[in-house]
């Protein structure tokens, strides 16, 4: 949005498992009122991984729509000891809350972009 370019640590493949805040919240209140035994563990997520490279192109793909340039990108070394691919095992999870209620990334992404852009706006 400012103009900053982007860095990505690594060639972008590397995968993470994204999740909207208010899912977070909300499953951790589901979980308040489970009838699972105490001290249970789970995963919390939605059990598919996205690339970077992916994500990225979501996010410019907003972004253009809402009237702003492609931004540059700029490639750094990965990271040392980062992890390649994270994607959260969420077997169980449907014991305190169906994860197909969940936010979609990319309704969770243009939210998020629409704040950014609402609050630079107020500022």
């Amino acid at each position: 949005m400012n103009g900053i370019p982007i860095s990505i640590f690594g060639n972008g493949s590397q995968t993470r498992d994204f999740i909207h805040v208010n899912d977070v919240s909300n499953s951790i209140i589901e979980s308040l009122d489970s009838s699972l035994p105490p001290f249970s563990v789970f995963n919390l997520g939605t059990g598919k991984g996205i690339s970077i490279i992916q994500l990225l192109s979501f996010l410019e793909q907003i972004f253009i729509e809402k009237g702003f340039k492609k931004g540059e990108v700029e490639f750094h070394p990965p990271r040392e000891g980062e992890i390649i691919h994270s994607i959260a095992e969420i077997g169980g999870l449907d014991a305190i809350i169906d994860s197909s209620t969940f936010l979609p990334l990319e309704d969770g992404l243009i939210s998020l972009v629409e704040q950014a852009i609402f609050e630079s706006r107020e500022s």
